[in-house]
C-alpha cells in the first residue's frame, strides 16, 4: 500500500488587500508562502472571505486589464461577479458557479460586481486562483468556461458525513466538467466533525488544502493553507470539527517560469514580447 500524502507547512496570511475597488483579499501566493515554486501548475492564490459591501450605483472591481500565459478560474460561494473579455465572452457568476478562463495568447478582462449584486449590496465570498500553462499552450486562443452548479457533480460521502463538489479532475467514478491543459485536480468538500476522505492524488503531484471554515486534525485551522508533500499517492483529510475545504492538485509543469505583473512566461524575452503585442492591439479591444 502506497504512503499517503504528508503535511510540510502551514500558512496564514495576517493582512488583505484590496485588487481594484472591489476585492479585498488574502494572497497565499506568490506574496505569502515562501515555497511559490513548489505550488506548480498553480501560481496565485486570493481569497476573498465574506465581506458586505455597501450598495452602489457603480459596480465595483477591476477595470480592463490584460493576461498572457496562464488561466484564472474564479469560485463563487457568495455575491455576484460579471465577467467581460476581448475574445467577446461574458458571463454573470452567480454562487455556487466557476469561471474558468484561458488568457492563452492574450486577452483583455474586466471582472466587477453583477449589477443586481452593487444596486442591492451585500456578502461577497470567493476564490481567485492563477494556472500556469505549458510553454505548448501559452498561445492558445483566448477561451472561457462558466460552469454552473448542474454541472458539477456533488458525492455524497458514506455515512452521511460530507460531500465532495468536484471541478476539475476525477472522484470515485465521478469527473469534474473543467476543461484542463494539464491534470488538474479542484474540489470543494465539506466534512462533518470526525468525518475522513481520502482524494486520489497521483505520486509527485502539488498537493493544496484551503480551510474555508471549521478544523481538520492536521493542524489546519479556518483561513489557513497546508501544503503536502509531493511524494505520496493520496490525500487523507480527517475534519475536528464541521469544516468547508478547498482541494487544490496538478502535475508540476517543469519547465522556466518568469512572471511580470499579468504575464506568466518561459522567459524574460516573452516577457518583452507581450507587452508589444499588448501596444500593438493584438490583445483586441475591450
Amino acid at each position: 500500500m502506497s504512503s499517503l500524502k504528508t503535511l510540510v507547512q502551514k500558512f496564514k496570511p495576517e493582512t488583505t488587500h484590496t485588487v481594484g475597488d472591489g476585492f479585498r483579499v488574502f494572497n497565499f501566493f506568490p506574496g505569502g508562502m515562501p515555497w511559490q515554486t513548489e505550488v506548480s501548475p498553480f501560481i496565485l492564490l486570493d481569497y476573498h472571505p465574506p465581506f458586505e459591501y455597501a450598495p452602489s450605483d457603480v459596480p465595483r472591481g477591476v477595470g480592463a486589464h490584460p493576461h498572457k500565459g496562464f488561466e484564472t478560474v474564479t469560485l463563487l460561494f457568495s455575491g455576484e461577479v460579471q465577467h467581460r473579455d476581448s475574445a467577446g465572452n461574458h458571463g454573470e457568476l452567480s454562487a455556487g458557479e466557476v469561471q474558468w478562463m484561458t488568457a492563452g495568447a492574450g486577452v483583455l478582462h474586466e471582472e466587477k460586481h453583477g449589477a443586481a449584486f452593487s444596486k442591492q449590496g451585500g456578502i461577497l465570498h470567493l476564490i481567485q486562483l492563477w494556472v500556469n500553462l505549458p510553454a505548448k499552450f501559452k498561445n492558445t486562443p483566448p477561451s472561457y468556461q462558466t460552469l454552473t452548479e448542474k454541472e458539477m457533480p456533488v458525492i455524497e460521502l458514506p455515512s452521511n458525513s460530507g460531500t465532495v463538489k468536484l471541478v476539475a479532475g476525477k472522484y470515485a467514478d465521478y469527473s469534474g466538467p473543467a476543461k484542463t491543459f494539464t491534470p488538474i485536480v479542484l474540489a470543494e468538500v465539506k466534512l462533518r466533525a470526525e468525518a475522513t476522505v481520502t482524494f486520489p492524488m497521483e505520486e509527485g503531484y502539488t498537493a493544496l488544502v484551503l480551510v474555508i471554515s471549521g478544523q481538520l486534525m492536521e493542524g489546519l485551522d479556518s483561513g489557513y493553507m497546508g501544503r503536502f508533500s509531493q511524494t505520496g499517492k493520496d490525500l487523507h483529510l480527517e475534519a475536528v470539527t464541521d469544516a468547508q475545504v478547498i482541494i487544490l492538485g496538478g502535475e508540476p509543469i517543469q519547465e522556466p517560469m518568469v512572471a511580470y505583473g499579468p504575464f506568466v512566461m518561459n522567459s524574460r524575452q516573452e516577457i518583452l514580447q507581450a507587452y508589444t503585442d499588448l501596444q500593438s492591439g493584438k490583445f483586441g479591444v475591450l
